[in-house]
């Protein structure tokens, strides 16, 4: 049963992970195609 836990807590935080690195991968190619009002959005 814990190890059931332990692994259900790690895949939450990888797809958080995921997550984080996709939307700081859109934010880095839309601040480099528009402007930099874009970057105060991302951070």
């Amino acid at each position: 049963i814990v190890s059931y836990y332990t692994n259900l807590i790690y895949e939450l935080h990888s797809k958080k992970l995921y997550n984080y690195q996709t939307t700081f991968y859109r934010c880095y190619a839309r601040k480099s195609k528009i402007n930099e009002q874009s970057n105060t959005f991302c951070n």
